[in-house]
């Protein structure tokens, strides 16, 4: 076990209000990790304000450079959550659960990062003993419905006709605000439908935020996603805008014509028309 791991586990000990400890993530995993990892620690207490209002304790495990407040929700139940940037080791993000929230951890209502894999680190009073190993199926790519398919078709040229209306303002910082924000975000989530479909929906090596999208992705997909990306330039922004347009596109199609869905063909080659001839390269 290495030193870092320790000094959290030793940190749980002395601190009564802490009943368990589970590390979950990569390295919580079988998965390879670099110096870059992170430590994603599960801190289990029905006590937390001591930890959540005074944040002294972190310096127990290292100088802390600066941290973020986040939470998120686990079955209904909000997950307050301190991420943390140390000196001189890796990043450590502490999550705090309350403890009632073990018992509802079952084989079928595990989270999605358990079921890859976690190690209980520390455990007073044996609440983590009815937990099922991993099952290796955390965070499988996940078919679409026709609704939702549709919606992000409809909301991706949208966004892209509100790029053409910004770029020929000339306000290129919000066009590309909008491109490299929420019309990345949308082909990334056609990027991972293809996926599905060519490779099968068991599939649960892709990080869903991408995080190892250059390790999982084949050449041609890297290289077509690689042309969606612009500097600051008018002329380079329309083409990548282009090149965005035209790789969507084609996925869009093959998803639909996999998954049986319909596609509004004769509507949308008339927005890329009105797009494409408004973006003129000067």
């Amino acid at each position: 076990m290495d030193i870092i791991l320790k000094k959290i586990i030793a940190w749980a000990e002395s601190e009564r209000s802490i009943r368990a400890v589970i590390l979950e993530g990569s390295r919580g995993t079988a998965d390879p990790v670099d110096v870059e990892s992170d430590y994603d620690i599960n801190v289990f207490s029905d006590q937390t304000a001591e930890f959540l209002l005074d944040h002294q304790w972190l310096n127990f495990f290292d100088e802390v450079l600066i941290y973020q407040k986040e939470s998120f929700v686990y079955e209904g139940v909000i997950i307050p959550s301190r991420l943390v940037y140390f000196e001189n080791i890796p990043r450590i993000d502490f999550s705090f659960w309350p403890i009632r929230t073990l018992s509802r951890m079952n084989s079928q209502r595990m989270p999605q990062s358990y079921k890859n894999g976690y190690r209980v680190l520390m455990d007073k009073d044996g609440i983590t003993r009815h937990l099922p190993d991993p099952s290796g199926k955390g965070y499988l790519l996940r078919k679409p419905g026709m609704d939702e398919f549709s919606e992000t078709v409809y909301n991706f040229w949208f966004e892209m006709m509100s790029i053409m209306k910004y770029i020929r303002r000339g306000s290129i910082w919000y066009a590309k605000t909008i491109a490299d924000g929420p019309v990345k975000q949308l082909l990334f989530t056609m990027i991972l439908w293809n996926e599905g479909c060519e490779c099968g929906w068991n599939r649960n090596d892709i990080h869903l935020d991408g995080k190892n999208l250059e390790e999982k992705m084949n050449d041609q997909i890297l290289k077509r996603l690689s042309l969606c990306y612009s500097t600051f330039r008018k002329d380079e922004t329309q083409k990548s805008v282009r090149e965005t347009i035209r790789f969507f596109k084609s996925l869009s199609v093959k998803v639909a014509r996999v998954l049986h869905f319909s596609l509004p063909s004769k509507k949308i080659d008339r927005i890329e028309k009105i797009i494409l001839d408004n973006l003129i390269t000067e």
